[in-house]
């Protein structure tokens, strides 16, 4: 009895502290989210609006980067530097990822190469590559920004998202609503190695892993093909009450998910296929989800965001081995979820057109537990109102306590007795309030 006492002394807190689905922290900037989606090293988040920002995992603001073009595009970086392309304007920029200065930027030319199409640029070899309508693929030197490719496919239509492998580059086009076609070109010279075309309009992107190839068509059927010669491996009908649009597959253990969609109305759909034949693993077509954008994946789910006028739009974690839902995060009502998540260190980002960019607990962030307060009994004398809170914060302490953030860092120290706290300066998250062995978890809204 007495080690299960002990266990829970150190577990229940744990508990409170923050869970899976729990916003850990927001920042809210000038501009909406489009669709452009964060992006995360292992210190730092970056994301883009009309600006580039950077911040650590745990919120705290590092820099800023003004553009002089409204951002739709994901960034991608390589050590050190972080490119930027922009649909607006033709023009690739590259920052410092420490500092956010400016190292160099680049317009591409409308004549004879087209508007930049890339919404996901991909970085391989030191290379910076992205597409054209036109049906050009560009590769930029990332260290100085000089093009060391330039390639037009001959009768491609405007390109899509590229995906770079084994010194090879691969990309669908966008010839609407059918006969789409895949290219495999070399990276170095853009020489055309393979193509294969299809009946169907294409996802935005496909997936390439262990030497195949993966997309999705809006003919309800996902392909895999062989990444060195473009053979067909399995072709897989999906639903008729499915089709695959502008997403792209992800991977995990030997499975290759699918995000879908119902022609009619905004509803996601996500299926589990076996990477290697194509048997169907598990599907989910109960309407749950709103239209998925770009999911993300992690050792533990699947997380989805998504966009629609018509429904509730929430984030959800996925189980990647049964296809259930895990948890959600749904925060200030219906929110468009355009910008994609990205999972990283037990946090999953993803911004929003309410302008802001929001960081979700996924399963085990410990930025707070590493504190060795943390060992704190649940509360029972310790009170809190309202929670959430926003402006002010009413509290009566059984002892002399303190609030903290979740990253441990003392935010105020409190007196005994009723207290009521101006909280209106402080950043939307999660806190902990302390007083002598009990502890509470509160959370600021706006």
């Amino acid at each position: 009895m007495k080690i299960l006492v002990i266990v829970l002394i150190f577990i229940l807190p744990n508990l409170l502290l923050s869970k899976p689905g729990d916003l850990l922290w927001r920042y809210k900037c000038t501009d909406k989210f489009y669709t452009s989606s964060p992006i995360a090293d292992n210190e730092k988040v970056y994301f883009a609006n009309e600006s580039l920002y950077a911040f650590t995992k745990k919120g705290d603001f590092k820099w800023s980067y003004r553009m002089t073009a409204r951002s739709f595009n994901t960034p991608c970086m390589d050590e050190n530097i972080i490119i930027y392309v922009s649909l607006i304007g033709n023009t690739v920029y590259a920052c410092s990822t420490s500092s956010g200065k400016e190292r160099w930027k680049k317009t591409i030319s409308t004549d004879p190469y087209g508007k930049i199409e890339t919404l996901l640029p991909i970085i391989g070899n030191g290379i910076c590559f992205f597409t054209t309508q036109n049906a050009y693929v560009f590769g930029l030197d990332i260290p100085n920004g000089n093009t060391v490719l330039c390639s037009k496919i001959d009768g491609a239509f405007p390109l899509k998202s590229p995906v770079f492998s084994q010194n090879k580059i691969y990309v669908p086009d966008s010839s609407y609503p059918n006969n789409c076609s895949i290219y495999c070109i070399n990276a170095t010279n853009g020489s055309q190695i393979w193509k294969y075309t299809t009946d169907t309009y294409l996802q935005y992107e496909l997936l390439v892993v262990n030497n195949m190839v993966y997309i999705g068509g809006y003919n309800s059927y996902a392909y895999a093909l062989n990444a060195e010669t473009g053979q067909l491996i399995w072709k897989v009908f999906a639903s008729y009450a499915s089709r695959f649009a502008d997403s792209k597959p992800c991977y995990s253990n030997g499975i290759v998910y699918f995000p879908g969609m119902k022609s009619e109305i905004d509803t996601g759909h996500l299926f589990a296929f076996n990477a290697a034949n194509g048997e169907k693993i598990w599907e989910r077509l109960d309407g749950e989800f709103t239209r998925i954008k770009f999911p993300a994946i992690d050792n533990e789910a699947i997380y989805l965001g998504g966009e629609s006028y018509i429904y509730t739009n929430q984030v959800y974690a996925i189980n990647k081995v049964n296809g259930q839902t895990m948890w959600t995060f749904w925060h200030d009502g219906n929110l468009i979820y355009q910008s994609s998540p990205c999972a990283s260190d037990g946090i999953v980002f993803i911004g929003n057109n309410d302008n802001y960019l929001y960081a979700i607990e996924t399963y085990g962030y410990t930025g707070f537990k590493d504190n060795k307060s943390a060992s704190y009994l649940p509360a029972k004398s310790l009170s809190v109102s309202p929670n959430p809170f926003s402006s002010r914060l009413s509290l009566s302490l059984p002892s002399s306590g303190a609030v903290y953030s979740l990253t441990g860092q003392l935010v105020m120290n409190l007196s005994k007795g009723k207290l009521s706290v101006d909280t209106s300066k402080w950043r939307e998250g999660v806190y902990i309030v302390k007083s002598g062995m009990e502890c509470k978890r509160i959370v600021k809204i706006r």
